[in-house]
């Protein structure tokens, strides 16, 4: 597996001081992501061949950046398990950092406010808090006041943290805030893109609906627990 001169592909990758945050902390000799060249290009050999003697394509075990668009970059890398077994793992990269995103637990007139998206790779929709990224210089709780209004229509009266979550922790390092939120009443307004309902449940209803594989979104289910380990929902 050779570079072509004008494309020094694993180069250009350990270059990029946003791909190895913190220079990796937490990790060891006997665990880690390899950053000598040298050492990746003989792993990319060996997972190469051993992909060749699966009938894979070998080019499928190249590390470096694979695919970049305005939200994020994913990388594959060479990875040390134990200090002897080795792969070619991918990762994703989020560029608004290693905090991505907040969700929301939407406290309204004694129920909690959920949003029914069309969610493209389930190609089902989805009961789900109001969530979604944080923008380059925006704090959380300002990602927070966004999303409620954008999503539910309404403001947010009251808020408090409850925790962050890895919610992929083998495909991205990056985290997400969770709240709990006290909104006030939604206006009459258009559905954002991709949402389809937004309902009023109580808290039993939820629960529910949790039992009945009815919620099955992860920061969904990680926002209500800990909600409710916290002493903001009924136990």
């Amino acid at each position: 597996m050779k570079d072509s001169p004008d494309q020094p592909r694993i180069s250009s990758y350990l270059e990029r001081p946003e791909f190895f945050p913190g220079s990796l902390t937490g990790t060891s000799d006997h665990n880690r992501i390899c950053r000598e060249e040298r050492t990746i290009r003989e792993i990319e050999d060996q997972v190469g061949r051993e992909y060749r003697a699966r009938g894979l394509n070998s080019d499928w075990a190249r590390v470096g950046l694979w695919y970049e668009d305005p939200f994020c970059w994913l990388v594959r890398d060479a990875v040390v398990f134990g200090g002897q077994r080795v792969a070619v793992h991918h990762r994703l990269i989020w560029k608004a950092g290693p905090l991505c995103g907040v969700v929301v637990l939407a406290h309204q007139e004694g129920g909690l406010v959920l949003v029914r998206h069309f969610r493209p790779p389930l190609m089902v929709s989805s009961w789900e808090c109001p969530r979604g990224a944080i923008e380059p210089g925006e704090t959380p709780g300002q990602a927070v006041r966004k999303e409620v209004l954008e999503e539910l229509g309404a403001e947010v009266l009251d808020c408090l943290p409850l925790g962050a979550i890895h919610p992929i922790n083998n495909w991205t390092g990056s985290a997400v805030n969770l709240y709990w939120a006290k909104v006030g009443p939604a206006e009459n307004r258009a559905m954002p893109e991709g949402v389809l309902e937004i309902r009023r449940y109580t808290f039993p209803e939820v629960i529910d609906m949790i039992r009945e594989d009815r919620i099955t979104d992860a920061p969904t289910l990680c926002a209500i627990a800990k909600a409710q380990w916290l002493g903001h929902l009924p136990s």
